[in-house]
């Protein structure tokens, strides 16, 4: 005989399947079998609705358990807004009103030059071997036409004049004498009481005498002129811009001494391209701007 497997009637089934083993008895037993089966069925009912209900009972649990674990997890609990004010306004826009006229714009022409003087006079001795007495100016000063700058010792001048002059007076001699010799030849020499040769040379005689006081007269005024030359006189009117002058020195004929802005007059001389020359006129107004302020 098989074993026999009951199952229960019932709306779930058991995970478990229970199985009971019944011997092969014999006939005389038989009565007994039906009674075990009867009771073993009477047992098998209640086990069965226990297993199916603690079946059921982790189906739940699996479920639920698998629904927890599938479900989203809780969100922490945000932080409270925070809301930003609005920005102030714009400040209100002032319109101004302008009335429009025609009007000249400036063409600033920008250069770079050199302030130099419009014309500088050099200032030497015009006669050597003198010394300098004295100077009576400084470099700054403003000079007229005429005024004495420097002055030179003229001692030796003054003897040289005198002698000079008296080389003059002798040359003045000679040249009388020779004339009156002249003189009286030409009233010898008709009578014959001087010969033709005679009178020839007494002719010699007389120019050169009178060449002799033509030169001494010219050393005489080259001495004046010395004598004029020892004072340095401004040529014009002007501002001293250099002096080299120092007293008690020797100076030499042609030696610079002093150096003279003509008028006081200083310019402005810049370098423009060539291409804005047609933008400048003579006359026109210029703004130089030192760089010491």
């Amino acid at each position: 005989m098989r074993p026999r497997v009951i199952r229960p009637n019932a709306p779930w089934r058991a995970t478990r399947r229970l199985r009971i083993e019944v011997p092969i008895l014999s006939f005389a037993n038989q009565s007994f079998l039906k009674k075990c089966t009867v009771s073993a069925l009477a047992l098998a009912t209640p086990l069965a609705l226990l297993l199916g209900s603690a079946s059921f009972s982790s189906a739940e649990q699996a479920a639920a358990s698998q629904s927890a674990s599938s479900a989203p997890p809780a969100k922490a609990p945000a932080a409270p807004a925070v809301v930003a004010a609005p920005p102030p306004p714009p400040p209100p826009r002032v319109v101004s009103w302008l009335h429009p006229k025609s009007a000249v714009w400036p063409d600033l022409i920008r250069a770079s030059g050199n302030v130099m003087p419009w014309q500088e006079t050099r200032v030497g001795a015009e006669v050597g071997g003198l010394r300098l007495s004295s100077v009576l100016v400084n470099v700054g000063d403003q000079v007229k036409k005429g005024q004495v700058l420097a002055r030179l010792d003229t001692a030796t001048v003054e003897t040289d004049i005198d002698a000079a002059k008296a080389q003059v007076a002798e040359a003045e001699a000679t040249l009388a004498q020779a004339v009156a010799t002249l003189e009286r030849g030409k009233r010898l020499a008709p009578s014959g009481g001087v010969s033709q040769q005679e009178l020839t040379l007494y002719e010699t005689q007389k120019h050169t005498a009178d060449a002799r006081v033509n030169a001494a007269r010219a050393q005489e005024r080259r001495q004046q002129l010395r004598m004029q030359y020892a004072m340095l006189v401004a040529p014009d009117d002007g501002l001293i811009s250099a002096s080299f002058a120092a007293e008690g020195t020797i100076v030499q004929a042609g030696s610079e001494l002093f150096r003279m802005i003509r008028q006081g007059r200083l310019e402005w001389r810049a370098e423009v391209k060539g291409e804005l020359l047609g933008k400048l006129a003579r006359g026109q107004d210029v703004t130089v701007d030192s760089p010491l302020g």
